[in-house]
């Protein structure tokens, strides 16, 4: 086993000269006056590494340099064959700065995918579920908000009467309420529920604007975007719930989540969709579509008149964009050529 003299042991604080002794494979005895340090080479404290002219071992606070080039090529063939840990000047901090920016990347990409790709999967499959899932969904968050609400029975049964004289959904039974708060709001539950508070209600001046109100949110529901969007906002509870086939899970979870969704939010994208296709159901109606336009304009004009925008454009997002939208296509559609009576004395009894 190699040994040199021409050594020296730096502690911190000061210089020696050293000297060393191998008092086997793996154990190293450095002597520096009067004192005698033992270096076990499988040491977690143990290290050494090496460049093209020097070698330093290091134990610890301390460490030895080995200066003589006959040693120090000795010394590293001998901690080559012995020594669990090995640092080339200049490699291992290389490597760690690669394995540390590759990990990066891939903790990076696993939380990317958990933010946005998660809550798309989730909607998928959501979306491959039957209609009757969005019938227990709906029916399970709103029990679980309806005794925070203060209903007012007798208007929701006329507000029930004037959804009744529109044909808005075909695969869901619609649902209407109507609930005593002064918030400018309304939404929609998967399945069928949809509430009005008079904050809203009592702001509409005409049938068509009414009509337009339930058409859109009625569209939220027929099209599943109140299904997609609740699967959006809690995506990972839905996930696991959808990956092992637990409908029932999916219940719980919109009974647990009943009050956050009266702020459900929706896309642009989705918001859109709700115009134009509640238009279309509109006219198919005998409603003028253009109610639509004069709904939007009143919103508008709320948000311009309140410090803080109406709760309902929180959730559905106003632009004017959309405005511009909606009177395009109320443009294309025209006014229907005979219009739906039965909607005007049902406004009426409503409003009373």
């Amino acid at each position: 086993m190699p040994e040199s003299t021409s050594t020296e042991l730096y502690d911190g604080l000061s210089t020696r000269p050293a000297t060393f002794t191998w008092l086997s494979p793996a154990q190293l005895e450095v002597h520096a006056g009067k004192e005698t340090y033992t270096w076990n080479v499988l040491d977690k404290q143990f290290h050494w590494d090496s460049g093209e002219h020097h070698l330093r071992l290091s134990h610890g606070t301390r460490t030895l340099i080995v200066k003589d080039a006959t040693a120090q090529r000795l010394m590293v063939a001998h901690l080559k064959q012995y020594s669990r840990r090995r640092r080339t000047g200049g490699v291992a901090p290389i490597l760690f700065s690669r394995a540390a920016f590759l990990f990066l990347v891939i903790l990076g990409g696993l939380v990317a995918a958990y933010i946005w790709l998660m809550p798309i999967i989730a909607e998928q499959l959501a979306l491959r579920l039957p209609r009757s899932v969005d019938d227990q969904l709906g029916e399970a968050s709103f029990n679980a908000m309806a005794a925070s609400m203060a209903f007012d029975t007798t208007r929701s049964a006329a507000m029930q009467r004037f959804g009744d004289a529109l044909e808005i959904s075909k695969d869901h039974v619609l649902k209407y309420h109507v609930v005593n708060d002064a918030q400018v709001n309304a939404f929609a539950m998967p399945g069928g529920h949809i509430v009005v508070y008079t904050g809203l209600l009592d702001e509409l001046d005409t049938p068509q604007e009414l009509a337009g109100l339930l058409a859109h949110e009625g569209t939220h529901v027929q099209e599943r975007h109140s299904t997609r969007s609740m699967v959006r906002q809690f995506a990972s509870s839905f996930f696991l719930a959808l990956v092992v086939g637990d409908v029932g899970a999916l219940g719980e979870i919109a009974a647990n989540k009943g009050d956050e969704l009266r702020g459900l939010g929706y896309s642009r994208d989705l918001e859109k969709a709700a115009d134009d296709i509640g238009m279309q159901r509109m006219h198919a109606n005998g409603v003028d579509p253009r109610g639509m336009i004069d709904l939007l304009e009143e919103l508008k004009g709320a948000h311009g008149s309140t410090a803080e925008p109406p709760a309902f454009l929180s959730s559905h997002p106003l632009t004017d964009d959309r405005i511009a939208n909606a009177t395009a296509r109320a443009s294309t559609l025209g006014v229907p050529a005979e219009a739906n009576a039965r909607i005007d004395s049902l406004f009426a009894a409503l409003r009373k």
